[in-house]
């Protein structure tokens, strides 16, 4: 161990900066660094390079502030993640590549501030996707494709289109219709499903003299008449 430019170096040019480390831990962590090199302020790691103040890391190249990750590369502030590339603020994210502050992703492009994604490209700002292609501030997407302020979708192949009434309801909220040439999608509350089956729900829910009843059917018509338009 020497004293080179105010860091301790080991054979393997690992470092450790003296301001923070005393020369006995230096020699500590440096038994830690398994097979690494060129890595700074790291701990228990193996067969890492050019890495920086990680710990507990293997296989990673060109790393910093990552933890308990594995063939990363180009990646900061990064836990429990694996085969990632320039990712950043992730965890527990695999097979990702320019991810940001995402959570539980698997095999996702150029994401940002996403959570529990799976197979997703391009995406932002989105929740609970799966499956998804180009989408933008999605909420508990599945099986989405070019996708942009979506929320609740399910099962669709391309874009749908949107309508979003004003608050109405008992819940004083909105409801949104999603439709495109393969199906149609109604959410409202805890509700999802197709018009037949919203319809029943409202039927099923609410008197026909009922302001709530009224008011979702004036919506419906609203929807069909849209619909027929395109």
């Amino acid at each position: 161990m020497k004293l080179v430019n105010n860091y301790y170096l080991d054979k393997d040019n690992n470092m450790w900066n003296a301001s923070i480390f005393s020369e006995q831990e230096a020699q500590k962590y440096s038994k830690t660094m398994l097979g690494c090199s060129n890595c700074r302020n790291c701990s228990n790691c193996s067969n890492c390079r050019n890495c920086s103040n990680c710990s507990n890391c293997s296989n990673c190249r060109n790393c910093s502030n990552c933890s308990n990750c594995s063939n990363c590369r180009n990646c900061s502030n990064c836990s429990n993640c694996s085969n990632c590339s320039n990712c950043r603020d992730c965890s527990n994210c695999s097979n990702c590549s320019d991810c940001r502050d995402c959570l539980d992703c698997l095999d996702c492009r150029n994401c940002s501030n996403c959570s529990n994604c799976s197979n997703c490209r391009d995406c932002s700002n989105c929740s609970n996707c799966s499956n998804c292609s180009d989408c933008l501030d999605c909420l508990d997407c599945r099986d989405c494709s070019n996708c942009s302020n979506c929320s609740n979708c399910s099962g669709f192949e391309s874009s749908p289109q949107i309508y979003l009434t004003k608050k109405i309801g008992s819940r004083n909220s909105q409801t949104v219709f999603y439709w495109n040439d393969e199906k149609e999608l109604i959410v409202c509350g805890c509700f999802s499903g197709d018009l037949n089956e919203f319809k029943n729900k409202v039927k099923a829910t609410y008197e026909k003299d009922n302001m709530y009843y009224k008011q979702y059917i004036n919506e419906i018509e609203k929807f069909e008449m849209l619909r027929s338009k395109k």
